[in-house]
């Protein structure tokens, strides 16, 4: 078969415009356009605000990421199923799977299905030190590793946490870092409009975190700054752009700090370039990242 007509199937956990369900999506558009056959499958729905649109073959397998079978075994069977009759159906040469959520599925359904005649990517977005550890680490390490044809990662340094985490010697990597393209960034509104719909001056300074509200994302460090910076500027805004797990704590947190009158919690929005352009700074406090694509964004 030629290249142009390549069979790629992408496995993200959701179609949530997050750092690597976006990195995905937009590489489906890509190698549609140059001419390859492309399905996105996601493990996981996302009923939430600013969701990644369902194209014709795209699929969602129902799963829940909170189920105890998530834990133990770490694998849902009915996912796994519903993953393995999909991947028979479309038949591709290539799957990538975005994320250690998902290599574990497909490493699955490999196993599973002998020799399938496709190759599987793992793309590794971070560093796997931070959730794989114990027997999480030693069954990625003996068991979904080796089913892995070739890895793919966001920059040189998670790419050897995870050789040095895995210990994938044999296997094939690579380092591809990520890119924004501009025309997506485009803002829809003005920034005076922007301001005015969260009553915020044009005078006023504001600060912008846009990512998962999680605790790695350490939001906690961008309302301690903020409180301090409001000390010497009382008319700043914080804008909060995104959702997730620690919202009504970080919400409690922002009251503590006397800061309700100065954050807005915005929640997810699919078009950030709106926002990036009505800010002035954008503040990134995590713990630990790949290539963030909030940072990419802000200096397009």
């Amino acid at each position: 078969m030629s290249a142009q007509a390549l069979r790629v199937l992408l496995l993200s956990q959701a179609p949530q415009r997050r750092g690597a369900e976006v990195a995905a999506f937009e590489l489906g558009a890509a190698l549609l356009r140059a001419g390859c056959v492309v399905r996105r499958l996601y493990l996981y729905s996302h009923a939430g605000a600013a969701a990644l649109p369902l194209d014709g073959g795209d699929r969602v397998l129902d799963g829940e990421p909170a189920h105890v079978f998530e834990r133990v075994p770490g694998i849902h069977p009915g996912v796994l199923r519903r993953l393995r009759r999909e991947i028979a159906a479309f038949a591709p040469e290539v799957v990538q799977a975005n994320g250690g959520r998902t290599v574990k599925y497909a490493a699955a359904a490999r196993r599973l299905d002998g020799a399938a005649g496709w190759a599987l990517v793992y793309r590794n977005i971070g560093d796997p030190q931070r959730w794989a550890q114990g027997i999480r680490a030693l069954a990625y390490r003996q068991i979904v590793m080796r089913q892995v044809d070739g890895v793919v990662s966001v920059s040189a340094t998670t790419l050897a946490a995870a050789r040095s985490h895995y210990g994938f010697d044999g296997v094939p990597a690579k380092t591809i870092q990520g890119g924004v393209d501009p025309a997506v960034l485009a803002p829809r509104r003005a920034a005076v409009e922007v301001r005015t719909s969260l009553s915020t001056s044009l005078e006023a300074p504001v600060l912008l975190f846009l990512g998962n509200l999680s605790a790695e994302k350490r939001v906690d460090r961008v309302l301690d700054w903020t409180a301090g910076a409001r000390r010497e500027h009382p008319n700043l805004r914080l804008w909060l752009v995104g959702d997730g797990p620690l919202r009504s704590k970080l919400e409690g947190r922002a009251t503590e700090l006397g800061l309700a009158e100065n954050v807005v919690f915005i929640g997810r929005q699919e078009n950030v370039g709106d926002y990036l352009a009505a800010a002035d700074l954008l503040l990134l406090a995590s713990d630990t990242e790949g290539m963030p694509g909030v940072v990419l964004e802000a200096g397009a």
